[in-house]
């Protein structure tokens, strides 16, 4: 069976074209981060992992203001007499306040999740260490929080 190589290149070509359609390139401060853009392309896992984070993120938090928002919700629980409720929200601000002085970010840690290839090279965040480590690798480029916001604010729009 002889297989014609101009068609063979042609469909390799192609299958890196939409590999770059389904997957967004960006370049920061010369690191080249490649990002899952589509659900479709997501590991499970990672979706899983992605889900969890961003409900820390909006429940839990990592910021003055988040703890601000616990002392509030506190006081609400305090006068309503809502004991179990309380018990779960200072849990809560434990949490925010010690991801705050440990300086995580967790929109941060939510868009490792939807890292693909650091400077080429496949990521992988299978385990808490290696998560923190590419963590630290997406830190080390020195990424602007506007940034972490725009693209985890743009990638979460295709899913």
């Amino acid at each position: 069976m002889e297989i014609n190589r101009d068609a063979f290149l042609l469909n390799i070509v192609d299958l890196y074209s939409l590999f770059q359609v389904l997957m967004k390139k960006e370049t920061i401060n010369q690191t080249e981060i490649v990002f899952y853009n589509s659900i479709r392309e997501v590991p499970e896992w990672k979706w899983q992992l992605l889900q969890s984070i961003l409900l820390q993120k909006e429940y839990i938090g990592s910021t003055l203001a988040d703890v601000a928002k616990h002392h509030g919700k506190f006081d609400l629980f305090i006068k309503a007499k809502q004991y179990d409720e309380l018990l779960e929200e200072r849990i809560n601000l434990t949490i925010c306040f010690n991801t705050m002085l440990k300086n995580i970010s967790i929109k941060s840690k939510a868009l490792v999740c939807l890292i693909h290839t650091i400077n080429g090279e496949p990521v992988d965040i299978i385990s808490e260490d290696k998560q923190d480590e590419v963590y630290k690798q997406l830190l080390a480029t020195n990424i602007s929080t506007e940034k972490v916001d725009l693209l985890l604010e743009e990638l979460k729009k295709n899913y």
